[in-house]
């Protein structure tokens, strides 16, 4: 959005000196004033491609804000239990952007504005669309009283190009487009026109071709529709129409012919256009109402300054647009370095210490790493522009990403660090040589508290793990992050089915789900099964584990749960 912002100032700067420039330059001719206009649109057009290669340079103000200083990571309390063979593994989750950043001012406001700028180009597309269609219907101008000027003039005025004459059904529309190969569309019954009123409508369509009009006003309505929310880009696209018809009229008076003759000639085709609804097209028209009587003011006046642009002074006017468009496209390039910054929480809401963040440029792989501080806020200063991915990690959450593009603006997110999952493998084997069916051995005892102690009983030790969890320092914390890991407290072994004994059948079934915070596995899923006959017998055990559940800040919550099953009849 910023960057969107930084080129309309950008533009808006090099056409406001244009337009002074050529409200200096009244008493110079309107050719020299038209090509200024012209130039400064060009270079509007081309200025955010000229800010990458123009040299930086801007005012300092004051600098920006320091990094926060690194601060020393928090322990995580250890569990007071141990954790059978579960283990907390870090896996990637998706970031979703919060509902105010959805809809936040900077995408309306881009949305609008790209909104506008189709509006614009599907007009200008229409436009287009008619006048090729009104030419497709026209037929070729063969009358020799139109011919042979049309050969004579363009001879007059250097023109090498063919040149397509015809005439339309239309009885006003009188305009010339193209470029390559201009055409000239007469309205109906100018072949009865008399050779004088011939001769004008031609210097002056021919001059428009000669002088280049119609390439350079259409660059304009694409520079226009890019910004049409500028009111500067409007005006000059007006004036440089302006000035082009005025230069177009000195060329006319500057061919022989009479002033007070041109300007009766083009009353006389103003009053049939006004006549007739003139259908709007993207082409000049020899007569519009709008600037009519001061076209004719200017004929009339005998000291305006008629000459033609030479070489030298579009080579000099072109030259010092362009230093001005190199230095505005340079000013802030060297500022526009971004910061991203906020504050990173558990899912409760509470802060997370000394978490890791890390910031990469998919562009050149360059890194930038910092930590939070107590209060969980982090910082990344003097960032170019370009796209970034954004990567924390914090011991027993799950690696969060989250992609972004950087153009010159400060950006904030608040992240929300997701709790792991938790990992079990456990196998199940089958000796062929064995017949027994029996069930299978209950399971060990919990593992013993240290040498030379006897373990103690499963309901002592769910007894002693319910205990430490009722007095959990986590609760009394107001730091987030503060994990106790589940703890298994029933276990069941899943069967080798008999069915499938002896039949060379077996593999790894893997399961999805979770654990409540009441400590039982829930919403068990297949990932993944040989058999199914295995995936039953996984997930009636499964379903039979009970646990002390995950506790986060002192407080229970569900954690999923991934289970790989390793069934071997070998």
């Amino acid at each position: 959005m910023s960057l969107l912002i930084e080129s309309a100032i950008k533009v808006s700067l090099i056409v406001v000196v244009a337009l002074a420039v050529a409200a200096l330059m009244r008493t110079r001719s309107a050719s020299l004033r038209h090509w200024v206009l012209a130039a400064a649109i060009v270079c509007a057009a081309l200025a955010p491609a000229a800010a990458r290669i123009a040299p930086a340079w801007h005012v300092a103000f004051g600098g920006r804000s320091a990094p926060p200083p690194p601060v020393a990571r928090r322990a995580v309390p250890p569990a007071p239990v141990v954790v059978l063979s579960e283990t907390i593994t870090v896996t990637p989750s998706p970031t979703l952007p919060a509902p105010s950043e959805r809809w936040s001012v900077g995408r309306i406001v881009f949305a609008t504005w790209l909104a506008g700028a189709l509006l614009c180009l599907a007009i200008l597309a229409i436009g287009f669309t008619r006048l090729t269609w009104i030419a497709s219907r026209s037929h070729r101008v063969e009358n020799d009283a139109w011919t042979t000027q049309l050969v004579a003039i363009a001879e007059a005025f250097g023109i090498t190009r063919p040149i397509l004459l015809l005439q339309s059904d239309h009885p006003t529309l009188l305009v010339t487009w193209g470029a390559l190969a201009p055409e000239i569309i007469l309205p109906i019954g100018a072949d009865a026109w008399p050779a004088d009123r011939i001769r004008i409508v031609l210097c002056h369509e021919l001059a428009h071709i000669a002088r280049g009009d119609w390439l350079v006003q259409m660059l304009a309505e694409v520079v226009r529709s890019a910004y049409w929310f500028n009111p500067i880009l409007w005006i000059a696209s007006s004036r440089m129409r302006q000035e082009s018809e005025h230069a177009c009229d000195d060329a006319v008076l500057s061919a022989g012919i009479e002033g007070s003759d041109y300007a009766a000639q083009l009353l006389d085709l103003a009053r049939a256009v006004k006549r007739q609804r003139h259908p709007w097209v993207p082409a000049q028209a020899i007569v519009r109402a709008s600037n009519l009587e001061r076209r004719v003011s200017a004929m009339l006046n005998a000291g305006i300054n008629r000459q033609p642009i030479t070489r030298k002074g579009r080579l000099s006017a072109a030259i010092a647009l362009t230093g001005v468009t190199l230095l505005v496209a340079g000013f802030g390039a060297a500022q526009t370095l971004s910061i991203v910054s906020g504050t990173i929480v558990d899912p409760l809401g509470k802060s997370l210490a000394n978490a890791t963040l890390t910031l990469t440029s998919v562009q050149t792989d360059a890194k930038h790493e910092v930590h939070s501080d107590q209060a969980g806020r982090f910082e990344f200063v003097g960032l170019p522009s370009g796209d970034y991915v954004l990567q924390a990690e914090f011991l027993g959450f799950a690696t969060m990403k989250d992609r972004m593009a950087l153009t010159g603006e400060n950006v904030r997110r608040t992240l929300t660090m997701q709790v792991g999952s938790i990992q079990e493998t456990i196998s199940i084997k089958f000796d062929a040589s064995e017949t027994s069916t029996a069930p299978p051995p209950p399971p060990p005892p919990p593992p013993p508290p240290g040498p030379g102690v006897s373990p103690p009983s499963w309901e002592e030790f769910r007894d002693r793990v319910r205990a430490k969890r009722a007095s959990d320092p986590c609760a009394q914390s107001s730091d987030g992050g503060c994990l106790m890991p589940p703890v298994k407290l029933k276990d069941v072994k899943a069967r080798f089915p008999d069915s499938l004994k002896g039949t060379k059948i077996d593999g790894v079934v893997l399961l999805h789900g979770a654990i409540g915070a009441d400590g039982y596995v829930h919403n068990l899923q297949i990932v993944s099964s040989p058999h199914p006959e295995l995936s039953a017998s996984a997930i009636e055990a499964v379903s039979q584990w009970q646990f002390a559940a995950t506790q986060l800040d002192g407080v229970p919550i569900e954690t999923s749960i991934n289970v790989t099953v390793n069934f071997s009849g070998r």
